[in-house]
């Protein structure tokens, strides 16, 4: 498009183009089409000119581009009615398109196009009273350039009403994207949350049943009872998981939000299904009265549980050490085990867990070999995250 409108004079982008089916559209060709009219009549009544007639109505098909060619509509509307005041007769009601063209280009050209028209039409104006006979009226002329002003000015308030409608489609469709875009974040961190939680359950349930399951299986016939309890607790660790994720799925139900959620005082338990499953764990809690809220208490539950299940997986059962420590500020938790220093932490995605449930509350991680041998996992997290 020759001449953009509002979009590029605002910075806001071109403005949707106007097709033949806009009422807009359909509006423009029927004032053209009365105008062509009127002036194309006034032309005949005034003698059978072909030319003027010609330039009449031509005056008025022309605006039909107002809006999208403002500036040079106006132009070759100015110089059709200076044609006619120059070889015809001086116009009637020929300047009607003229305003009106204008008028368009102080709402619809760019701002330089625009203020480029407002220096044409009172040229224009100017050379039009310069050219006429002169009239009684000697005020006429002031009266005629301060209208053509005044149709400028009333298309550059139109165009400053339209730029602020824009402006604020704009505002309303930009708050929509971030609304949207917040709701996907936390959805996807909510999905994330959850699919922690989940890998943090089964992993440690399912080692714990494989390292019993096997037990069971190696002393099945040579010791029935004892395979029996191994087997007990194998259904006991099932059961406990199964009631742990229905805690976790619980969450994405709106009633279940206060479901209790493992913590610090379910440690020993935790201890306890890795030692009855063949890994022997030391632990040592040192709160000195210290209160752990709930989603410290939860990471440093996870943390342990997975940091043993790697142990179990990784270790081959080696002896594990887990120690708890707090002051005033911080609470440090180390898992320490006697295994293999390459043993590793396997694919990576559980110390991936334990480092975005500690780095989330402001704490730091890190998981290597000790340094007596073995591997240590070690974390500080703020008790007030």
């Amino acid at each position: 498009m020759e001449e953009s409108t509002d979009g590029n004079r605002n910075n806001l982008g071109s403005l949707r183009k106007v097709k033949l089916t806009d009422g807009r559209m359909i509006w423009d060709i029927a004032l053209a089409l009365l105008v062509g009219a009127l002036l194309a009549g006034e032309a005949l009544a005034e003698g059978p000119e072909a030319g003027a007639v010609v330039l009449a109505t031509s005056m008025g098909l022309l605006l039909v581009g107002r809006r999208h060619f403002p500036l040079s509509t106006y132009i070759a509307g100015s110089i059709a009615l200076l044609s006619i005041a120059t070889f015809y007769y001086p116009a009637g009601y020929y300047p009607v398109a003229n305003i009106i063209a204008l008028h368009a280009v102080g709402a619809y050209a760019t701002r330089v196009r625009s203020i480029v028209g407002l220096v044409l039409g009172v040229g224009a104006v100017t050379a039009y009273w310069l050219i006429v006979p002169p009239v009684p009226l000697p005020a006429l002329p002031s009266i005629v350039a301060g209208s053509w002003m005044l149709a400028w000015v009333a298309g550059q308030a139109d165009a400053g009403r339209r730029r602020r409608a824009l402006e604020a489609e704009q505002r309303a469709e930009d708050a929509e994207r971030a609304r949207r875009a917040e709701v996907a974040q936390a959805a996807a961190e909510e999905r994330t949350r959850i699919a922690r939680e989940v890998h943090d359950v089964v992993g440690h349930s399912v080692n714990v049943m494989m390292l019993q399951a096997g037990a069971a299986r190696r002393i099945l016939e040579k010791d029935p009872g004892a395979g029996r309890d191994a087997l007990e607790r194998v259904e006991l660790v099932g059961r406990d998981a199964l009631d742990e994720l229905d805690r976790v799925l619980g969450l994405l139900k709106e009633d279940d939000q206060n479901q209790p959620l493992p913590g610090v005082d379910d440690l020993d338990e935790l201890v306890g299904h890795f030692s009855a499953a063949g890994v022997p764990v030391e632990m040592s809690v040192e709160l000195d009265g210290a209160e752990v809220s709930p989603t410290v208490g939860l990471t440093v539950y996870r943390t342990i549980q997975e940091a043993l299940t790697n142990v179990a997986k990784y270790a081959g059962g080696a002896p594990a050490t887990v120690s708890i420590t707090a002051d005033d500020n911080h609470l440090e938790l180390s898992v320490v085990d006697r295994g293999s220093e390459s043993q590793g932490m396997g694919s990576g995605r559980g110390l991936v867990g334990m480092r975005e449930r500690v780095e989330m509350l402001g704490g730091t991680i890190t998981a290597g070999p000790g340094d007596g041998g073995g591997w240590a996992v070690r974390c500080t997290v703020p008790l007030t995250p």
